[in-house]
């Protein structure tokens, strides 16, 4: 490698880096598309103001699922947990994957099991203990056909009678409509109503022209009507999830204190980029590439991560790790410079300064990944969020210092050296 090539390697790095850090923080309409990129940082999720509130991960199974079908079994969820008290609820995106949070309460734990678990639901005029899609008439109804779900209640001579009100599509009506036709036609004028297959209840009907139907039992609580009610409209989002994680969410401190949190990482991180060319000049605008190179990777694991979350927890662990990475380019650099105090030659300080920091680099990231990994499979929020994050940086942290800090160093010695004022190196008595 001669200067020019290595000049060429830096200025190809920067030209990358600066799109790097674009597609991290811009959102923009992709042409010849109908899909908004929003940024990878913005696609970290951020905690809402929940406390004392349960979260779940779901992974989206269905293959080939269009943005348009995620879009809307998101807001399918959303529409759900609005209808059902928690004014709060937060859902979002994440890949290939789906959170949920909402506030605690004795069925939230339920609730989330029910949506992470989605069956088919089918409405027909077959009585079988058990029946497939293949088996279905013309006019049997399956959950796609279904528009929405919910409870609702009658009281007849102070009996209180908890049922489900289940409203179809435009199509879903018109099946509706001649299902129930013929069904008033026949001696057995019964509907059956299947959840996965299984048969679950039947109900007596005439034939109708509403657009929904509604029936009741006294055997109904309130909580046995909304689990089915939930079953049922999670049947007709078309899109299949798992779940992932299913427990209480990390407590916030608000969206202020987040925020505020924020703006101290952001003055930390402004901090660290003036000090190291101060200490260590042109090699601290080095260290500042490679340590802006490592909190873009950062990020990107962040966003890819279902279980990675940017609450305060997350923020402080982030932090932490980003203060590994950033002590570890200085051990490097202190090296170097103690290095070239006792030798003639920058190229030989910085081989020797290599050898003698690694192993302690890759202690301390090696020890801060096996930590907050461990931490974050304790499974308890606040805590789980801060390992995670930890690791990750760390992990990031490693590699950035071991492997490419490394390479820019060598770069950065083919374009000079010879001046190691501009480094603000000074050498040792004899090796002037």
């Amino acid at each position: 490698m001669n200067k020019k090539r290595a000049k060429f390697n830096f200025c190809f790095v920067g030209v990358l880096l600066a799109i790097a850090i674009v597609l991290c923080f811009a959102s923009f309409k992709l042409p010849a598309s109908n899909t908004n990129y929003n940024g990878l940082f913005n696609s970290i999720t951020a905690t809402s103001d929940i406390t004392n509130g349960s979260s779940a991960v779901y992974e989206i199974t269905t293959e080939d699922a269009s943005d348009e079908e995620i879009n809307g079994t998101i807001n399918r969820i959303r529409d759900i947990l609005m209808s059902q008290g928690f004014t709060n609820a937060g859902v979002f995106r994440m890949g290939d994957y789906i959170r949920v949070e909402i506030d605690s309460t004795n069925n939230s734990s339920n609730i989330l099991s029910i949506i992470g678990e989605p069956k088919s639901f089918f409405i027909s005029s077959k009585d079988q203990e058990t029946i497939t899609e293949d088996e279905l008439g013309e006019y049997d109804i399956v959950g796609t056909y279904v528009k929405n779900a919910y409870t609702t209640t009658q009281v007849n001579l102070d009996t209180e009678y908890n049922g489900i009100v289940i409203e179809f599509t435009k199509e879903g009506a018109e099946k509706y409509h001649e299902l129930s036709r013929q069904v008033a036609a026949t001696s057995n004028s019964y509907i059956y109503f299947y959840i996965d297959g299984e048969k679950q209840s039947s109900l007596e009907i005439q034939e109708t022209n509403n657009d929904y139907l509604s029936f009741y039992s006294s055997g109904y609580t309130k909580d046995t009507a909304q689990n089915y009610a939930l079953q049922i409209i999670m049947s007709s989002t078309g899109i299949n999830i798992q779940t992932i994680t299913n427990s209480e969410s990390t407590p916030t401190l608000g969206q202020n204190t987040l925020l505020f949190t924020m703006i101290a990482f952001v003055l930390i991180v402004i901090a660290m980029l003036v000090v190291l060319p101060v200490l260590f000049g042109d090699l601290g605008f080095v260290a500042n590439l490679s340590i802006l190179i490592g909190m873009v990777v950062s990020i990107f694991l962040m966003q890819a991560l279902p279980l990675t979350t940017m609450s305060i927890a997350g923020v402080l662990g982030a932090m932490m790790g980003l203060g590994l990475m950033t002590v570890s380019h200085m051990l490097y650099l202190n090296k170097i410079k103690t290095e070239f105090y006792y030798l003639k030659r920058l190229q030989l300080a910085v081989k020797t300064g290599f050898k003698k920091s690694w192993l302690k680099i890759l202690d301390i990231n090696v020890i801060a990944f096996i930590g907050g990994l461990v931490l974050g499979l304790w499974n308890i929020p606040y805590v789980s969020t801060f390992g995670i994050s930890l690791a990750i940086v760390a992990f990031v942290g490693l590699f950035n210092t071991i492997v490419m800090f490394k390479d820019f160093i060598t770069w950065y010695v083919y374009i000079n050296s010879k001046d190691y004022k501009r480094l603000k190196f000074t050498k040792g008595e004899g090796n002037e």
